[in-house]
């Protein structure tokens, strides 16, 4: 597809990074959502390192990737198509957030997705270490009121574990920090493919 990149990996895992370039989300003042920098960087460093695969948009996009359905949304039918050649044993879907957040990184999984849940815990677990150990890490059941995220897509529609990872921008943009998320991810994905 023209707006999306694939990379291709022998691990059976799925890095997505949906919100590296601007795109459009139905809401009330119908505006384009500003990109979340450094995370179509993280995925290919972190395929790289693992030989995972990776997903993430190349251009701005008329829809959002992490909230439109299916019929709607390319991205999701490239992940299933993916899914139907590679069967991942699980997806991390990146995404940034600001710095004015509570915490540096939330993991959000699918209430009711047991394996999801454990997902998150286990890779908390992972990213905690060297000089990531002490930053505030939360995991939090996902609440989508009216879209679909990347994580319910997989859950519900592949049947296969998912969660979302949300980065602070101070973490994203800081080379020691960034780094150490890096390896942290990487040895978690070598141990768990």
């Amino acid at each position: 597809m023209e707006q999306i990149r694939i990379i291709d990996g022998t691990a059976p895992v799925l890095f997505s990074a949906p919100h590296n370039f601007r795109h459009f989300r139905p809401n009330l003042d119908n505006k384009i959502k500003m990109l979340e920098e450094n995370t179509t960087k993280l995925v290919e460093d972190l395929c790289s390192k693992t030989s995972a695969w990776g997903i993430f948009s190349i251009d701005d996009l008329d829809y959002d990737p992490n909230y439109d359905s299916e019929k709607n949304n390319p991205y999701k039918s490239e992940i299933r198509q993916l899914y139907n050649a590679v069967k991942f044993s699980y997806l991390i879907d990146i995404h940034g957030i600001l710095d004015n957040d509570r915490y540096d990184l939330n993991i959000l999984y699918k209430r009711g997705f047991p394996r999801s849940a454990q997902l998150a815990y286990d890779v908390k677990k992972s990213i905690e270490r060297q000089n990531l150990l002490g930053c505030n890490i939360v995991i939090n059941n996902f609440i989508f009121d009216n879209g679909e995220s990347i994580s319910d897509f997989v859950c519900n529609k592949l049947r296969f574990p998912a969660i979302q990872l949300e980065i602070s921008k101070s973490i994203r943009d800081d080379s020691v920090l960034y780094d150490q998320l890096i390896n942290n991810l990487s040895l978690f994905v070598k141990n768990n493919a």
